[in-house]
């Protein structure tokens, strides 16, 4: 009886000690403790996070960009870099020039 309980614990223990890095660093997102390990200071990741929203914003007002593509915008420090795909040029230009503030497209 005691070998079973014995047993029961110590697979509890490894099985919550598994769990405890994934709580740990998914939680970090959520409770700002990502911003200890940022280079950048809290204004420029919130003026990042700024534009990221304001292209999804942006992105999501005009029903072809919503349908026919599929972006991410990243800010780092003021520049964005945009993935995903898009159905043809003149979508993908349209994300760019669009979606974004105040910029224009780099010759390829």
């Amino acid at each position: 009886m005691v070998s079973v309980r014995l047993a029961i614990l110590i697979g509890i223990i490894f099985v919550l000690a598994g769990c405890s890095s994934i709580v740990a660093t998914g939680s970090a997102e959520a409770t700002g403790l990502a911003l200890l390990h940022d280079r950048r200071n809290s204004e420029a990741i919130m003026r990042d996070e700024a534009i990221e929203m304001q292209a999804d914003i942006e992105r999501n007002k005009n029903e072809a960009l919503r349908k026919n593509t599929h972006i991410n915008v990243t800010a780092y420090n003021g520049k964005v870099l945009v993935t995903g795909e898009a159905d043809n040029i003149k979508l993908r230009n349209q994300i760019i020039l669009s979606t974004i503030k105040n910029t224009r497209l780099c010759p390829q």
